[in-house]
C-alpha cells in the first residue's frame, strides 16, 4: 500500500509538472506567434505607404503634390481628377491595347518555350546539353546589346508603330521560361512517357496529354510572370 501510494504521488508530481511545462510552452508559442504577426503587419503597413501615396497625390492638385513638406490629407479633395483623365485619355481604347499585348505575348511565349522546354527535357539527342548550355548563355547577354540591332530588323519589316514588335518575339521562346519549364518537366516520371508510347502517343500526345496537364504550377508561374512584364 505504501509504495503504491508513492507511486500514486510520483505520477501526480510528473503529471503537475508536465502540465505546467505545456502551459509555459503555449504561452510562449503565443508570444511568439503575437511577434511574428506583429512583425508581418508592420511589413504590409510598410508596402502600403506607395499604394496610400499614390491615392493621396491622386485627389490633390498638381502643384500640392510636391509641396514640402509632404501632406497625406488632401486639401481640399479634388474628386474632379479623376472624370478629368478619363475625358483627357481614353483609357478604355489602352486597356484594350493592353489587354491584346499581354495576353497574346504570354500565348505566344508559355507554347514556345513549353515546346522547346519538352525538347529538352523529354527528348534524348546528340548535342542536347551544348544547345543548351548556348541558350543559357544568351541569358547572360544584356538587353541593351541587342536593342539598336533588334530595331533595325523590326524597321526592316516594317513592323515600327505597331505591336508586332511587341508580341511576334514571344512567339520564338525565352531562355529563362525555357529553363524554367525544362526543369520542371524533369521531375515528371519517364515512365509516363513509355506507358503512352505503349498506347500509341507520339511527342505531341505525350506533351499535350500528359505533360501539360501536370506542369500547371510551372505554367501559371510563367504567366503571371509575363504579365507582370508586359
Amino acid at each position: 500500500m505504501v509504495l503504491e501510494k508513492q507511486r500514486a504521488s510520483k505520477n501526480e508530481k510528473q503529471k503537475s509538472r508536465f502540465v505546467t511545462w505545456i502551459s509555459r510552452k503555449s504561452v510562449k508559442h503565443k508570444i511568439w506567434i503575437g511577434c511574428v504577426y506583429l512583425i508581418i503587419c508592420l511589413i504590409a503597413v510598410i508596402f502600403l505607404v506607395p499604394l496610400a501615396w499614390m491615392i493621396s497625390s491622386s485627389l490633390k492638385e498638381e502643384s500640392d503634390i510636391f509641396k514640402l513638406p509632404p501632406e497625406w490629407i488632401p486639401k481640399p479633395f479634388m474628386f474632379s481628377n479623376y472624370p478629368s483623365v478619363w475625358q483627357k485619355i481614353n483609357i478604355p481604347l489602352l486597356t484594350k491595347n493592353t489587354a491584346t499585348i499581354t495576353l497574346l505575348s504570354m500565348f505566344g511565349l508559355l507554347l514556345s518555350s513549353s515546346l522547346v522546354a519538352y525538347g529538352f527535357a523529354r527528348i534524348r539527342f546528340k548535342g542536347s546539353n551544348i544547345l543548351f548550355l548556348i541558350l543559357l548563355a544568351t541569358m547572360m547577354v544584356p538587353s541593351q546589346v541587342t536593342l539598336i540591332p533588334r530595331y533595325i530588323v523590326f524597321k526592316n519589316l516594317h513592323w515600327l508603330n505597331t505591336f508586332k514588335p511587341l508580341i511576334v518575339p514571344n512567339f520564338f521562346g525565352s531562355a529563362f521560361y525555357i529553363f524554367l519549364m525544362r526543369q520542371f518537366f524533369l521531375t515528371i516520371p519517364f515512365e509516363l512517357d513509355d506507358a503512352a508510347r505503349i498506347d500509341g502517343y507520339g511527342h505531341f500526345g505525350i506533351y499535350s496529354r500528359i505533360i501539360l496537364p501536370l506542369s500547371k504550377p510551372v505554367l501559371a508561374t510563367a504567366a503571371i510572370f509575363t504579365f507582370m512584364g508586359e
